[in-house]
C-alpha cells in the first residue's frame, strides 16, 4: 500500500509539473512576462489544491516523517478537505469554465488530467484510506477556510492588478454584486460536497481503521 501511496504522489506532482511546462512554453512563445504566467500558475485554486493534495498522498506514503506540518497533512480532516476542494475545481471547470478553455493538445490534455482524473484518483484515495466515522459536520468550517480565503484573495488582487483569476468572478466585466453572488455560490458548492463526503463517511466510506 505504500508503494501504491508513493505512485499516486508521483502522478500529482507531475501533473502540476506538466502543467508548469505548458505554462512556461506559452509564455516563452508569447513573448509574456514569465514572471506574470509563474505568478497566476502558482495561485490558481486549482494548483494550490492539487498541490495540496500532493503532500497529502507523499506523507502518508512516508509514515516515518513526523513534524507538525507533516501531521496537518495526514489528519483525516486535511484529506477530506483537500478532496473537496479538488471535487469543487472539478466541478467548476466541467460546468462553467470547460467552453473557456484552450483548444491546444498539450493544454486540453492537461484540462482533463487535473480537472477530471486528479478528481477522481484523489477521491478514491479517500474513500479508501479515510476510516469510517472519521469525520462530522463540525469539521466542516475548518475546510472551507481554504476556499473562504481564497476568494478573499481573488477580489484583493483583482482590485490591486485589475485581475481576476476566473473570469465568474471577474468583477470588473460582471459587476461587484455578481462577481460576489457567484464566488458565494461556489463557497456553498464546496459546503454541499463536504456535507456528503462526511454523510458518505459515516455511513458508506471505508470501515478500516488505517491510521496513515
Amino acid at each position: 500500500m505504500v508503494h501504491f501511496r508513493t505512485a499516486l504522489a508521483g502522478v500529482f506532482w507531475l501533473a502540476l509539473l506538466f502543467q508548469l511546462g505548458i505554462t512556461v512554453g506559452t509564455a516563452l512563445r508569447t513573448d509574456a512576462s514569465m514572471l506574470r504566467a509563474l505568478a497566476d500558475y502558482f495561485f490558481y485554486f486549482t494548483t494550490l489544491t492539487i498541490a495540496f493534495c500532493a503532500m497529502a498522498l507523499t506523507v502518508r506514503a512516508f509514515p516515518e516523517w513526523d513534524g507538525r506540518l507533516i501531521r496537518f497533512f495526514r489528519r483525516n480532516g486535511s484529506t477530506t478537505g483537500a478532496a473537496v476542494s479538488l471535487i469543487l475545481v472539478g466541478l467548476i471547470h466541467h460546468f462553467i469554465l470547460r467552453p473557456l478553455a484552450p483548444s491546444e493538445e498539450l493544454q486540453h490534455l492537461s484540462d482533463l488530467i487535473l480537472h477530471y482524473v486528479m478528481p477522481i484518483l484523489f477521491t478514491g484515495f479517500w474513500w479508501e484510506y479515510v476510516p469510517r466515522g472519521a469525520l462530522a459536520i463540525r469539521d466542516i468550517p475548518r475546510w472551507m477556510i481554504f476556499p473562504a480565503g481564497y476568494a478573499v484573495y481573488v477580489f484583493a488582487r483583482g482590485v490591486l492588478v485589475s485581475q481576476y483569476q476566473y473570469p465568474f468572478v471577474d468583477a470588473s466585466a460582471l459587476g461587484l454584486p455578481v462577481a460576489v453572488r457567484n464566488a458565494s455560490l461556489t463557497v456553498l458548492v464546496f459546503l454541499a460536497v463536504a456535507v456528503i463526503l462526511v454523510w458518505v463517511n459515516r455511513f458508506a466510506g471505508n470501515p478500516s481503521r488505517l491510521e496513515y
